[in-house]
Parts: C-alpha cells; sequence; structure tokens
C-alpha cells in the first residue's frame, strides 16, 4: 500500500485511522517544509515516531526532568560519539543514570508527544511508504492508534478553551503565594511541578521546558490555577540578557573589566575579570566573560572549561549554552554542540544566534538541506532592517553550493559582499564558487583582494595556486603555495604534494622531499606522494 495526498483534503486523523483498521505495516512521512515528521506503524499499531528539528529527543526530556543533570548527558553523548551504533537510552541504563523501566516510561512519553504534535498539524503534505520500519536500534512501543487519536481530539478540545485565557506561551504570569499558603486546595501533580516557577519573570514556555511538561500539560494545569485566581498575567516575557545572572555584586574590578572588555582590550579586561574570580569565586558574570574572550581569541578548550561550572553549579542563561555550542563545535564536537543549542533555545526566546549556530553545525556535518532551513530561520529572527552577518552568507552560500545550486550560492555570495566588502573568508568562497562555475577571471579577482585585505589567510594564495597551475604557470603557482603555506602550516597535504611536483620540475629535489615529506604526515595514504619519494631516494 503507497498513497499520498495534502492535509489540507484529508485530515491527518482519517489517515491514521485508515492505516489502523487496515492494520498496515510502513511508515507515514509528513511534510510542511521546513518540518517534517514520521510514524512508524506495525500490523496498525505506532511503534516509532519523531518530529525534525522538535526538542523531544530523550536526554532532554531526562534533564528538564530532573533525571540527569547537563553534564552527565554530554558525558554520555561524548561516549557515543566512539560508539555510534549505541543508544543513548542504552548507555544511560549501563551507567546506572535510568531504570530499564523508567527508561522505558520516557520513551512511550517521547513517541506519544510526537504523535499529538503531528496531529496537530492542518497542512503539508503526507505519504505512506509500506514495509518501511524505524530506523535500527530505535526502542519502539506498541501504541493503540485509536488511543491516541482520542487523546488528541480531548486535547484539541480542551486546548480551545485554555487558549482563551492563554494566548501564547511567551505570556509569564505570577503566583499569589499568599493565597497559595492560606488556600485549603489539593493541587495536580503538574500544579505542583509548575507553582515554584510561576515568579513572574519565567514564560510558559520557559516553564515548559524546565519542568518537560507538555504545552497542553502546562496550559491545562495553568489554566486550572488562573481559574481558581492563584495566578495572575504580567506580561510578555522580555528578550534575554546576553550575560548570565551573578548573585555577587558587581564591584568596581569588574565594571573596568567591561569597559576594557567593551572597548576591545581583551587582555586587559581577562585580567580584571581574573581578578574578580580570584576575590570572588561565586562570580558568574566575570567567569563568563572570560569565557568569552576566549572565545574571541580562539581558545576554544580554555572557553568550555570556563563555561562548564557555569552549567554544573549555576542557574545557566541562553548565552552560557550558546558559548558552549560555539566552543564545542570548533573542537569537533558537533552532536553535542547541537545539544548545547537545544539548551540554549529552551532557555530563552528564538534568537538569531542560536539559529546561526545550528546552521554552521548542521554544515559541518554535511547536512546541507538542514543547514539552509536553519540559516533562514536565523534570518528570519532579524529585528526588522537588521543585515544578516558575514558569516549567514558564508555560511548559506556555502549550504547552497554543496547543494549543488551553484547559481544560486553565487547570488548569495554576492549579496553578502556587497553588504561586507571586507569580509576576506567571503570573498575566498565567492572565489570558489566562480572557480566551480568556471568563471576564473571572477575567482582570480575574488582572491587576490582576499589576500590583500588579510594576508594571513593561506586559502586566498592557495585559490591563487591553484589558478595558476591549472594555468601551467608554475613559476607563479610556485610563489602563491609558498605564502599560502607561510600564513597557514597546516592548509592541506594536497598544496605540499604539489609544491614537491613544483620543485622537482625545477630540478630541486632536497626541497621537493621536504614538501612530500610534510605532505605524508599531513595524510599518510597518499601514495603517489610516497612513490615519488622513493623515486627521490632512488636517485640518491
Amino acid at each position: 500500500m503507497a498513497f499520498k495526498g495534502n492535509l489540507q483534503e484529508v485530515g491527518l486523523a482519517e489517515v491514521c485511522q485508515l492505516l489502523s483498521l487496515g492494520k498496515k505495516t510502513g511508515c507515514l512521512t509528513l511534510m510542511d517544509p521546513p518540518r517534517q515528521g514520521q510514524i512508524f506503524f506495525e500490523d496498525g499499531r505506532v511503534t516509532y515516531a519523531t518530529v525534525l528539528n522538535r526538542r523531544d529527543r530523550l536526554g532532554d526530556l531526562l534533564v528538564r526532568d530532573g533525571v540527569i543533570n547537563y553534564i552527565q548527558l554530554l558525558a554520555i553523548v561524548d561516549q557515543q560519539a566512539n560508539q555510534p551504533n549505541r543508544r543513548i537510552g542504552e548507555l544511560l541504563v549501563e551507567h546506572e543514570l535510568i531504570s530499564p523501566q523508567r527508561l522505558e516510561h520516557y520513551v512511550r512519553l517521547q513517541i506519544e508527544e510526537a504523535v499529538y504534535h503531528l496531529l496537530g498539524w492542518s497542512e503539508g503534505t503526507f505519504s505512506f511508504e509500506a514495509g518501511a520500519h524505524p530506523p535500527d536500534g530505535a526502542t519502539l512501543v506498541s501504541l493503540s492508534a485509536d488511543n491516541l487519536l482520542l487523546e488528541s481530539a480531548r486535547r484539541t478540545d480542551e486546548w480551545e478553551v485554555i487558549r482563551q485565557r492563554i494566548e501564547s506561551i511567551d505570556l509569564c504570569f505570577k503566583a499569589d503565594r499568599e493565597r497559595i499558603a492560606d488556600a485549603d486546595v489539593e493541587f495536580s501533580a503538574d500544579q505542583e511541578q509548575i507553582l515554584p516557577y510561576l515568579d513572574g519573570t519565567r514564560s510558559v514556555r520557559e516553564i515548559m521546558e524546565l519542568t518537560g511538561r507538555s504545552e497542553f500539560e502546562a496550559g491545562k494545569a495553568l489554566y486550572g490555577l488562573i481559574q481558581a485566581g492563584f495566578v495572575n498575567l504580567i506580561g510578555r516575557s522580555a528578550p534575554p540578557a546576553d550575560t548570565p545572572r551573578t548573585d555577587m555584586p558587581a564591584g568596581e574590578p569588574f565594571e573596568l573589566g567591561l569597559s576594557l572588555y567593551r572597548s576591545g582590550m581583551l587582555d586587559d579586561a581577562a585580567g580584571k575579570f581574573r581578578a574578580v574570580l580570584e576575590a570572588t569565586p561565586g562570580h558568574q558574570e566575570a567567569r563568563f566573560h572570560l569565557a568569552v574572550i576566549a572565545l574571541r581569541q580562539d581558545r576554544f578548550r580554555d572557553a568550555l572549561q570556563l563555561l562548564r561550572p557555569l552549567v554544573e553549579n549555576g542557574a545557566p542563561r541562553a548565552g552560557v549554552f550558546l558559548g558552549l555550542a560555539l566552543g564545542l563545535a570548533r573542537c569537533g564536537r558537533l552532536e553535542q554542540a547541537l545539544l548545547a543549542v537545544d539548551h540554549a533555545e529552551a532557555l530563552g526566546r528564538p534568537v538569531p544566534l542560536a539559529a546561526l549556530l545550528r546552521g554552521t553545525i548542521l554544515l559541518r556535518q554535511r547536512k546541507p538541506g538542514a543547514a539552509a532551513d536553519s540559516l533562514e530561520e536565523y534570518r528570519r529572527r532579524l529585528s526588522p532592517g537588521v543585515e544578516p552577518s558575514a558569516a549567514y552568507y558564508h555560511e548559506a552560500a556555502l549550504a547552497a553550493a554543496l547543494s549543488g545550486n551553484l547559481e544560486t550560492a553565487a547570488d548569495i555570495a554576492d549579496e553578502g559582499i556587497s553588504a561586507h566588502p571586507e569580509s576576506a573568508p567571503l570573498l575566498i568562497l565567492a572565489g570558489a564558487i566562480a572557480e566551480r562555475r568556471g568563471d576564473g577571471e571572477g575567482a582570480e579577482a575574488h582572491y587576490r583582494l582576499a589576500a590583500k585585505l588579510q594576508p594571513a589567510l593561506g586559502q586566498a594564495y592557495r585559490g591563487l595556486g591553484d589558478i595558476s597551475y591549472r594555468s601551467e604557470q608554475w613559476d607563479a603557482a610556485a610563489d602563491h603555495y609558498e605564502r599560502a603555506v607561510q600564513a597557514a602550516p597546516e592548509l592541506g597535504s594536497s598544496v605540499y604534494a604539489r609544491l614537491g611536483e613544483l620543485h622537482e620540475r625545477r630540478g630541486n629535489f632536497e626541497k621537493a622531499a621536504r614538501y612530500w615529506e610534510k605532505a605524508l604526515q599531513l595524510d599518510p595514504e597518499n601514495h603517489a606522494v610516497r612513490e615519488s619519494l622513493q623515486w627521490i631516494g632512488g636517485r640518491e
């Protein structure tokens, strides 16, 4: 059985009823770009469900419920990176961080919430692939589709009433503590859980993330409290601060450090922040600013060491997790970096930087389609009139190029250069795109301007060297490649291999051998270079 359709014409509930009654096995895929979800059936019963980019991952649920903490989850994700065939749940049980029974409960909850979320879609397309099965290693359940549909319908009916009082999950409410203390009432488990967070500063969205409650569960619990007069509406949540709150007063050294930091005197500012931490080890803002300075100076491991205590011992804000995400990504720990972005999104309102970071990480994972979606989300989040950053244009153009859309990539790069004419990385990428399109003259112009603006970027000279090499201008190619490796010694084995070839052409065998040896250090599997070295050795 294979069929497809439009959700505006056929409701998802009807499709699920059909699959249930027919006792079908396969995968129902829903698409409403950039949204995507899947529900798997086995003999008409739901066994697995997932929603792309929705924060319903098992580890997130466990952290939000306090079953494990973020650092424990990060350690498990680190281990999984070295054992990709093992699931998060399996490793959590192995390390006795959760029992098998509790794991099963959370997997079931995760799948149920994914189905309820998808049943709320009214736009998009669906398609069913008969015989398809969930991913290997996925923890499966067996849920009655009829029961899921009934519960979803009940939630929909109740939600219509709830939305009359809670029109947005960005609203903030404050509990009337005196009235609650005087009242002789028994609250539900969900109400007991959300009450401590109803302080007038946290939005419903933040409370959902902090308590692990779904939108429906949190909304229903809050609606009852509102109806009984135990909480009052305060207003909408404000954008999060750029830095974490601190429980320590900001004295003169800290204020001086801030002034130096804002003036771009990073080393001097770091000295002041270190002095603050020596005097007051618990000063979170000083630690955070030291971490930000480390990130700006490309000292990513130092930044991670500074940020970890803020996650373990403090009350981290979104900025802490965004810094953690950047540091993890630059250290090559991409899955952990995505996890940190997820936590940043949970703790604050959607900000452009989070979407930009997510897109950059997905691009490094060779997922250009998903990266492009996140990068477009970054642009949607920008305030009116705010120009996208040079980093956005670079990543968006790269995503288009990796997807094979060179015309689109060139257009994005040109737009970026118009907005940021002095961005050398963007010029280098524009040069590479021009080369791929067969525009050698345009590529050379981009590379030359990039080299003039930022001589320390070896990639510009490498691009010029490649152009000269292909046109058999051997001396010019050697000169460009020499400058490339002087600026960036670890640029890549192919540059050293070509330098070896070019010096061999000149008869300078000693220099050729040195470059080929460096090429082998960077790429021991380069057999052509190894044979060239053996040939030179034979001559001697």
